[in-house]
């Protein structure tokens, strides 16, 4: 096999329900270039080690990386910076081990529009997000047709623009990246996505090419979270202070509404009708884009309702 052009990063544990699907959309792509797959197993109990090294002996272009101890349990993660040895390719993709890739010229497309585009650092597309809950299915993204991502966009709705299994990038952004982007435990792809936004051009496809499940593993970070609790927003409003700062301020007034809106909510912590009366907690409120504002109205004036579409949102039902 010549160099390869593209290495996948897989980063998986506990997946052995799904690691097939995710393996089988790699070995499916049809390019006009070798590409490579690292798969990290971070110390998986169940069979999903024995799945990775089937796949591995039959495709030489698996490289499997086994660790014998789980790195995220010891706040190791940043595990993916100690892939840079096994990766070879100008880009990298990825897709963790519960996701998967649905069209077989994915990787063919994204490495077109990077080589025609050098000014550009990354290209993502498009997903179906499939709740393993319920079956269900939606498309992820707020964007519906090709378009450059905007840097307020990740900012404000970081959860509708993409996801993981959507990315191809140039290997030195995906690899070399700012302290900032590892200030939030477990989180990795909002600070980088805000870095590459903020340093040069990412470019989305409209394609649906790939799924990603949610709710697929009770052990994984995602399943974790309470996303209702505060206590997740002061790392965020670290990393975004960090990031303002790397930027040299020429962010600013776009970083400065997403600082603002978790120091909302921490000091909302305590909730009442009367929370607009704070002089510090209105004055920000003012500055609130619109969907924050009617949260923020809701739960201090209507909680049962705001506690009900927690529940529902979160499928607990527990109101």
């Amino acid at each position: 096999m010549d160099s390869p052009l593209v290495t996948i990063i897989c980063c998986t544990y506990n997946h052995e329900k799904y690691i097939r699907d995710t393996l089988e959309g790699f070995i499916s792509q049809e390019t006009d270039f070798d590409y490579e797959v690292v798969v990290h197993d971070d110390a998986s109990t169940d069979g999903t080690s024995s799945i990775v090294m089937e796949y591995a002996d039959k495709y030489p272009f698996i490289i499997p990386v086994v660790e014998k101890e789980n790195l995220f349990s010891q706040g190791k993660f940043r595990a993916f910076i100690n892939l840079k040895e096994y990766s070879s390719g100008k880009y990298v993709a990825t897709c963790e081990g519960d996701d998967y890739w649905t069209d077989p010229h994915k990787l063919q497309k994204q490495v077109d529009f990077l080589e025609a585009h050098e000014e550009y650092a990354m290209c993502v597309h498009q997903c179906e997000r499939l709740d393993c809950r319920t079956g269900e299915k939606a498309l992820y993204s707020m964007y519906s047709e090709d378009r450059n991502v905007e840097l307020e966009d990740i900012l404000s709705n970081w959860g509708s623009v993409y996801q993981t299994a959507t990315v191809l990038v140039r290997s030195d952004i995906y690899f070399d990246r700012p302290d900032f982007c590892s200030a939030i435990r477990g989180v990795a792809d909002w600070p980088h996505a805000l870095y590459v936004c903020g340093s040069s051009k990412i470019r989305f496809l409209g394609n649906c090419m790939s799924v990603y499940r949610f709710y697929s593993n009770t052990d994984s970070w995602t399943s974790s979270q309470n996303f209702a609790s505060t206590d997740r927003y002061k790392p965020e409003i670290e990393m975004l202070n960090m990031a303002d700062e790397y930027f040299d301020g020429r962010f600013h007034s776009l970083i400065w509404p997403a600082v603002a809106v978790r120091k909302f909510w921490i000091s909302g912590a305590e909730w009442n009708k009367g929370f607009l009366k704070v002089d510090y907690m209105r004055e920000v409120y003012s500055r609130l884009p619109v969907t924050e504002k009617i949260k923020a109205l809701i739960k201090g004036y209507c909680p049962f309702i705001s506690k009900v579409y927690r529940s529902i949102k979160n499928g607990t039902r527990n109101f």
